[in-house]
């Protein structure tokens, strides 16, 4: 009566088994599980592990770059949007090297500048010219003989400018004044004098040579002082440079002006257009060898006609015959339209009484 059978006793506090995977026990179950799964968690760990790469496998990947990264983003994204990231700057380019000869081109053009405000500014005041005597063994001296004689050696043009002024234009002039003219350099023998210039701050230095080719029987040297302290040739002056070829101007008788250097002296030629002794001074102007020459002409009312009138006695020349006086001069002359002949030309102007000029003078 009061025993009971273990199966009629209550389940609320022991519930009823369940059966499942390692059979009808319940607690060989859950330990069954919990061993599975740390096992497998194991396995997985494992081979997370083996597949990680080496610090040498990182480097080398690192340097590979992957599909993703191979392909360009088509999305613009600002440098500032990103922290840290900086635009990289662009490749400067590689610098050229200058050589030796590009270094000595640029002195040879420094020292073709000129030497002082003088030469391209007229001075404001006194503009005289003082001329005094140079030692014989004065460096000035020395010096400008010594370029003289490298600019006559010199094998070409091109290298014959590199002693001169005023190269580029002066290496146009040599073309035409060798090749278009006919002409030569002047022929020298002793030196005669040599002579030190100067106008305000300018300074020259004039050497005089004996030269049986010229109508003077001397030439001129003149030697510009440049910014470098350097000298360098008036070359135009020395040669006695002018625009045309004297045959070639006598046959083609332009009206056009043309520059001259010439040996004037006085005349008495007064004919053709020119046949008015009242009205015209004349001169006889001569090139620098004394092979060619023309009648030039110039109104006596005018104040150039009294300067020259004055300056080369034509007056007395018309009375005597005697020439007592010549001078270079550097003139601008034309012939009249029609012309009648080929030796009367119109003076248009005279810029010196010398056969060079300073840059200020030549308005450049």
């Amino acid at each position: 009566m009061f025993h009971r059978s273990l199966d009629n006793l209550p389940s609320a506090r022991h519930p009823k088994s369940q059966t499942g995977p390692l059979g009808p026990y319940p607690v060989t179950s859950l330990i069954g599980a919990f061993i599975g799964v740390v096992v497998v968690a194991g396995i997985i760990a494992l081979a997370w592990f083996i597949s990680q790469p080496s610090p040498d496998d990182a480097v080398f990947l690192a340097l590979v770059p992957t599909k993703a990264t191979q392909k360009e983003s088509t999305e613009v994204m600002p440098a500032e949007s990103v922290m840290g990231l900086q635009a990289k700057p662009k490749p400067s380019l590689p610098t050229r090297r200058i050589s030796m000869q590009e270094v000595a081109q640029m002195e040879i053009d420094r020292l073709r500048e000129p030497a002082s405000r003088l030469y391209s500014k007229k001075p404001e005041s006194d503009t005289s010219m003082t001329i005094d005597n140079l030692d014989p063994a004065s460096p000035l001296l020395n010096e400008a003989e010594s370029l003289l004689k490298m600019y006559l050696a010199a094998p070409f043009r091109k290298k014959k400018t590199e002693y001169v002024m005023h190269a580029p234009e002066t290496l146009e002039h040599m073309t035409k004044f060798y090749d278009v003219q006919g002409n030569q350099d002047p022929v020298i023998g002793k030196r005669l004098e040599a002579q030190l210039l100067r106008v305000g701050s300018a300074m020259l230095i004039q050497l005089v040579y004996a030269s049986p080719s010229r109508i003077e029987q001397n030439v001129v040297a003149l030697f510009h002082q440049t910014k470098g302290a350097g000298l360098l040739l008036d070359w135009e002056s020395w040669v006695g440079y002018s625009d045309v070829g004297w045959t070639q101007y006598q046959e083609d008788k332009p009206q056009n002006p043309a520059w001259f250097c010439v040996v004037a002296e006085a005349a008495d030629y007064y004919n053709y257009e020119f046949s008015d002794r009242a009205r015209y001074v004349c001169l006889r102007l001569s090139n620098p060898e004394g092979t060619h020459f023309l009648y030039g002409y110039v109104l006596r009312s005018s104040q150039l006609g009294h300067y020259l009138n004055t300056r080369l006695n034509t007056d007395d020349f018309a009375i005597t015959g005697r020439r007592t006086v010549s001078m270079k001069l550097l003139v601008k002359t034309s012939f009249p339209y029609p012309a009648k002949s080929n030796q009367c030309v119109n003076i248009r102007e005279a810029v010196t009484d010398r056969w060079f000029m300073f840059d200020w003078e030549a308005g450049s």
